[in-house]
């Protein structure tokens, strides 16, 4: 049985909707793509890509859920969470956390902006 913490974070994410949501996934790609350049710079590439994979999941996610019916937006984000994603594969399959910075900054940015979303609906 999951702990009370566990449970409680579930919950807080069962929840989100719209731009909040949004903000948390850019919240957890600069949360794991931090933790992997730690472990890359302690050469532990195996945690670090634990870590990548889960990055490349929320950029999944985020690619998954764009809407189609608004062609130009979504044909924009869908290339640049591509081009991100494939960073995060290159650093993985070269053990290069020198890539990292610039997808933090990314993740970083874009969760301060779905973040003012969330706070202006």
């Amino acid at each position: 049985m999951p702990d009370a913490a566990t449970l409680y974070k579930q919950a807080a994410l069962s929840t989100l909707t719209g731009p909040a949501l949004v903000a948390k996934l850019f919240e957890g790609l600069g949360i794991f793509v931090r933790q992997a350049q730690q472990a890359g710079q302690n050469g532990d590439w195996e945690e670090a890509h634990r870590q990548l994979l889960r990055g490349e999941d929320i950029l999944a996610v985020l690619r998954g859920t764009l809407d189609f019916r608004y062609e130009e937006v979504a044909s924009g984000l869908d290339a640049l969470y591509a081009f991100y994603y494939h960073r995060l594969v290159e650093a993985d399959l070269h053990h290069d956390e020198g890539l990292l910075p610039e997808i933090q900054q990314f993740a970083e940015e874009w969760f301060e902006t779905w973040q003012k979303v969330a706070h202006s609906t």
